[in-house]
């Protein structure tokens, strides 16, 4: 089928179609049975706030030129506070979907994963001034808390 036909075919549609049934009881049920946003802020805002406050005391560490504190100690523990406050945002949220079994398909993942991140944490500890790793340990958690929500959903 070519282009022209292709027009041909989309100007013959009508322009509006009306749906059999009436939409609107069945939207407001799931708009009803929706979750509420308040209850779902109010388990993520501590670990949220803890990121937060953590990411306030290491930008300037990254950042050497703004950073009033130029002493190598102050920088690790800003890189030990980053990594803690991490694992703790993560336990926060596998506190929130509550027990989890994880499928015997997906073991070797989650296991794999807990492997990755228990050598990023060791890392960060003997290399605190690799603050390129703090990413990576974002991103492992990330696809962790991802595969266990795969778990609770599937």
């Amino acid at each position: 089928m070519n282009e022209f036909e292709l027009r041909r075919r989309l100007s013959n549609l009508p322009a509006e179609r009306d749906p059999s049934r009436d939409l609107w009881p069945g939207i407001a049920v799931r708009i009803g049975a929706a979750p509420d946003a308040r209850r779902r802020w109010g388990r993520w805002l501590p670990a949220l706030a803890a990121t937060l406050a953590a990411v306030a005391l290491l930008l300037p560490a990254l950042r050497p030129g703004l950073a009033p504190e130029t002493d190598p100690s102050f920088q690790h523990t800003l890189v030990r506070t980053e990594a803690e406050a991490l694992a703790a945002e993560f336990q926060g949220a596998l506190r929130a979907l509550g027990p989890v079994r994880i499928p015997p398909p997906l073991q070797p993942t989650a296991s794999s994963l807990d492997r990755d991140l228990a050598a990023l944490h060791e890392a960060l500890r003997s290399e605190p001034e690799a603050t390129f790793l703090l990413e990576h340990l974002r991103r492992a958690y990330a696809q962790r808390l991802r595969l266990t929500q795969r778990a609770v959903t599937g």
